[in-house]
C-alpha cells in the first residue's frame, strides 16, 4: 500500500518536523507501507500569512466547512496527485496548516473518493468539538495529539535539515497559568519520554550535519534535566541543543554549567513579566527574583537566553509597568532574545472562563478586539478586548517604552503585530 505524508506548510522551512520522522518509522518499518512525503515547510509565513487566512468572527464562513473550497494557493501543487496512493497522512501543527490540509484532502476525494485521508498534530488537539466536528466531515479520521509511547525514529526515510525538534514529552506539570488552556486539551496528560530514548537519538543524529536540536516538551523538572545532561555527557554525545526551561530557584550556576558542558547551547525562558504583581495576576507560579537568577546564571554558563514577555495583561497598574521597564533594562546584558506577544485567550484558559473577574470582554461586538481573528475559527484564539479603554492605552504607553529599550533584541515580527494593534486601537 502507498501511502502520502504531507507536513505542515507553516513550519519552518529549515525545520526537520519531528511528528514527520516518527509517523514515516512507524508506516514504513512497522506497517510495511511505501512512503512519498510532500514537504510543505516554509509554504506559509506563520508569522506574517496570506491576508486570506484572517476572517472576522461574524463572518458567515466562521467554522464552516464550505471555506475549505477556497483556493489557498495550493490548487496548482497537487492537481498531479499519485494514483497509486491509498492514504494520506497531515501533519497540522499551527492553525494555518488546518486550512491548508483540508483543502488538499477536498481535492484528493474529488479526484478518487476512495482514498483515505488523516489529520493529526498539536493545531487539533487545541480545537473544540463544533470544529472538530466539521474536520471529521472532511477527513476519514481526526487525530488529537497523543503521542503516548513514541517508535524509534528512522532518520533515513526524510530529509535531515540543520534544525530537528526531537520529541520529549508532552504537557506542564504546572499548568495553572491563568493563560494556559492544557487542562481542557484532548489527551494532554503530562509525561516526559525515557531520557534512555532520547539519548539514543542525540546518537543518531550525530550522523548528520545538524546545527540545533529542540527538545520539544514545555516543561521539565530538575532531576530529569539533570539525568538526562549527565546520560549525554557519559556517553560523548556532541550535538548542540536547546531547551525550554521554568525560571526556578535550582537554575543555579551548577545546573547551568552541567547544561553547557552537556552541549546545551540555548535556552528560552517563559518569564512573561518582570514583576511579581503582574505575575501574580498570571499565576504564573514564579517571581522576579527567580527570573533574574535564572538568566544570569545561565548567561555566565556560555548559554544564550531567549525569553518570552507577555503584554496587554488585564488588572495590572502603571506602578507595576514601571518596576517592569526596570527590571528589564537591568537584565538586558544577559539576554540574547526577547519574544514580546500579546496576551492570547484560548477556550477554556482561566482567562476565558471568567473574562468579567479580570475585566476583559470576550467576542466583543461593534468593537476593536485585542487579537485580530483567523482561521475562520480553526484556532484556538478568542476575539477579546479590556472592557476599559484605559487599559489598552496603559499598556501602549508600556509598549512605546520597551521599543524604545529594547531595540533590536526583539525579531521584527513582533514589532510587527503589536504595531498594527496599536494603530489599529489609535485610529480608533
Amino acid at each position: 500500500m502507498k501511502v502520502l505524508i504531507v507536513t505542515s506548510a507553516s513550519s519552518e522551512a529549515h525545520m526537520t518536523q519531528a511528528s514527520i520522522a516518527y509517523l514515516a518509522s512507524l508506516l514504513k518499518n512497522k506497517a510495511h507501507m511505501d512512503l512519498e512525503i510532500e514537504d510543505l515547510s516554509g509554504m506559509i509565513d506563520y508569522f506574517d500569512p496570506p491576508d486570506e487566512f484572517f476572517s472576522d468572527w461574524t463572518s458567515e464562513k466562521w467554522l464552516n466547512k464550505n471555506i475549505f473550497y477556497d483556493k489557498w494557493g495550493i490548487d496548482d501543487k497537487f492537481k498531479n496527485l499519485d494514483e497509486d496512493i491509498r492514504a494520506i497522512y497531515y501533519s497540522s501543527l499551527f492553525s494555518t496548516d488546518i486550512l491548508m490540509h483540508a483543502r488538499h484532502a477536498t481535492l484528493a476525494k474529488e479526484k478518487n473518493p476512495n482514498i483515505l485521508t488523516y489529520i493529526g498534530g498539536a493545531a487539533i488537539s487545541s480545537l473544540e468539538s463544533k470544529a472538530l466536528g466539521i474536520l471529521k466531515d472532511i477527513f476519514d479520521s481526526v487525530y488529537t495529539y497523543d503521542m503516548g509511547s513514541i517508535i524509534k525514529p528512522d532518520y533515513n526515510l526524510i530529509p535531515i535539515k540543520p534544525f530537528v525538534t526531537v520529541h520529549s514529552g508532552q504537557g506542564c506539570l504546572y499548568s495553572k497559568c491563568r493563560f494556559c488552556n492544557n487542562s481542557g486539551l484532548s489527551n494532554t496528560k503530562y509525561y516526559l519520554r525515557e531520557v534512555n530514548d532520547i539519548v539514543a537519538e542525540f546518537c543518531e543524529l550525530e550522523k548528520y550535519d545538524v546545527a540545533d536540536v529542540m527538545l520539544s516538551s514545555d516543561m521539565f523538572p530538575r532531576n530529569y534535566v539533570v539525568n538526562l545532561a549527565e546520560e549525554l555527557i557519559n556517553h560523548s554525545i556532541n550535538v548542540p541543543y536547546n531547551i525550554m526551561l521554568r525560571a526556578e530557584k535550582w537554575v543555579d550556576s551548577k545546573f547551568s554549567s552541567l547544561l553547557k558542558r552537556s552541549g546545551c547551547t540555548d535556552v528560552f525562558i517563559g518569564a512573561e513579566a518582570f514583576s511579581d504583581g503582574i505575575l501574580k495576576v498570571l499565576n504564573k507560579g514564579t517571581n522576579v527574583d527567580n527570573n533574574i537568577s535564572t538568566i544570569k546564571n545561565l548567561y555566565e554558563a556560555g548559554i544564550k537566553v531567549e525569553i518570552g514577555l507577555i503584554l496587554f495583561i488585564p488588572k495590572i497598574t502603571k506602578s507595576q509597568l514601571d518596576e517592569q521597564l526596570e527590571v528589564i533594562e537591568k537584565i538586558l546584558p544577559y539576554v540574547d532574545r526577547i519574544n514580546l506577544e500579546i496576551l492570547t485567550i484560548t477556550n477554556n484558559s482561566e482567562f476565558s472562563l471568567f473574562p468579567e473577574k479580570y475585566g476583559i470582554e470576550l467576542w466583543p461586538v461593534g468593537g476593536k478586539s485585542i487579537i485580530p481573528s483567523w482561521c475562520y475559527g480553526f484556532s484556538p484564539d478568542i476575539p477579546w478586548t479590556f472592557c476599559d479603554v484605559n487599559d489598552i492605552q496603559l499598556w501602549i504607553d508600556h509598549y512605546n517604552n520597551l521599543k524604545l529599550l529594547l531595540g533590536n533584541l526583539v525579531p521584527v515580527c513582533y514589532y510587527e503585530s503589536i504595531d498594527y494593534l496599536k494603530n489599529e486601537f489609535l485610529e480608533a
